[in-house]
């Protein structure tokens, strides 16, 4: 299992551009409310990472 602090980081990294982008463009607060959906889905995806580390194929062959 890997360390989250730097997906996080980088996740937090790829959503300053539009985020100043908006501030110049006026698009401020709609680019702020994207933003925090894609960090709270990478979250989610990085919590389930826990969970569901293997393939498919690994997953279903488990079950049989």
């Amino acid at each position: 299992m890997g360390n989250p602090i730097w997906p996080t980081i980088f996740s937090v990294g790829q959503e300053v551009p539009p985020l100043i982008r908006g501030a110049f463009e006026g698009d401020f607060r709609s680019e702020l409310n994207e933003s925090a959906g894609d960090l709270a889905a990478d979250i989610f995806g990085q919590a389930s990472a826990v969970i569901i580390w293997k393939s498919c194929k690994e997953l279903c062959t488990q079950c049989r």
